[in-house]
């Protein structure tokens, strides 16, 4: 098992069912192989084991301490949609996260440094500081397009799949 593999399944546990099928579909076979095997063992723990890891990853504090790579050439790739989700003004910011885990709130905030970030922070009184984690490529994507979505949609978050 490697870091990665075991990051970016914890973090698949977490979303949809159909949501974790269409992600793994766009991987390679190769990464598929080896995400595969540890998605499946991650399935089988006790949900709440896999929320608590999640947390943890989300916050940068992985099992053994091991960072998750990431690669430079990611943050290029997303700067479209960071800077349309960049644009979106404080207020509905807000609302688009409220109702939402703090984990998740967590993880978005560690991708860049927001612009509503102070203002999400003091409208959700449960939040803390966001930590800096490094997120893998694919679930930091998958997060942001999913904001992006649930702000066109006028929906928060939660409801959001």
């Amino acid at each position: 098992m490697t870091t990665t593999a075991r990051s970016v399944a914890l973090l698949l546990s977490q979303l949809h069912a159909g949501d974790r099928r269409w992600l793994l579909s766009q991987l390679d076979r190769e990464q598929q192989r080896q995400i595969g095997p540890e998605l499946e063992a991650v399935l089988r723990l006790p949900r709440a084991t896999r929320r608590r890891e999640a947390a943890r990853l989300a916050q940068g504090s992985l099992p053994g301490g091991h960072p998750v790579p990431m690669a430079a050439t990611d943050v290029d790739e997303l700067a479209p949609l960071i800077d349309r989700i960049d644009g979106i003004a404080d207020s509905r910011m807000v609302a688009l996260w409220r109702g939402s885990p703090d984990w998740l709130l967590q993880a978005f905030l560690a991708i860049h440094p927001w612009r509503a970030a102070q203002a999400l922070q003091q409208q959700l009184p449960t939040m803390r500081s966001a930590p800096r984690a490094t997120l893998p490529s694919l679930v930091r994507r998958k997060l942001l397009e999913s904001v992006m979505a649930a702000a066109e949609a006028g929906r928060p978050l939660e409801h959001a799949r």
